[in-house]
């Protein structure tokens, strides 16, 4: 029984090429790279190569489905907190044009540009980017509190004098 010989199983087999395939690009990226840039510079005015290659990247997709899933999923239990910051960091520089949340937050001292509250309030724990609704310019960072006092007033001076002529005849009452 000593020259029995041991097969391996189709999925052992595909699992065993792969890996020696992604092995083997690992270490000859470079030529892989080249070969891969050749190709597409030599087909890239071929009729339907784009549809054919999105094809095959669905039916790629399909196959390994669960796996790709499973392996996102893990990755993103892993990176949550990092995701959650890109994504904050992403929308104030897409929709505000704020490059630098902290640089502007410590320009502020650390506090609301309004009441000088040193806590953001809200369920965000970030102090909210206040800014001109009809030029959207940026005009300083917020508590929670005052940023939706200001935008219940619509943002008029006004409006706000209003408020506080209110305020201050009901002081005494």
């Amino acid at each position: 029984m000593a020259n029995e010989k041991k097969y391996l199983t189709e999925e052992d087999r595909l699992a065993a090429i792969r890996a020696n395939a992604r092995a083997y690009y690992h270490r000859n990226k470079e030529k892989a790279s080249a070969s891969a840039r050749a190709w597409h510079a030599a087909n890239k005015d071929k009729p339907g190569r784009i549809e054919r290659q999105r094809a095959n990247a669905a039916r790629m997709y399909q196959r390994r489905r669960d796996e790709i899933r499973a392996r996102n999923a893990a990755w993103y239990a892993a990176n949550r907190d990092q995701v959650i910051e890109r994504s904050k960091e992403r929308h104030l520089r897409d929709r505000y044009g704020v490059e630098d949340y902290e640089a502007m937050l410590a320009a502020q001292g650390g506090r609301c540009a309004c009441c000088g509250t040193d806590k953001p309030g809200g369920h965000g724990k970030r102090f909210a980017v206040d800014h001109c609704h009809d030029s959207l310019r940026v005009r300083g960072l917020l508590c929670q509190g005052c940023n939706t006092g200001l935008g219940m007033m619509g943002d008029s001076i006004e409006r706000l004098r209003m408020a506080i002529s209110y305020l201050e005849a009901q002081r005494g009452r």
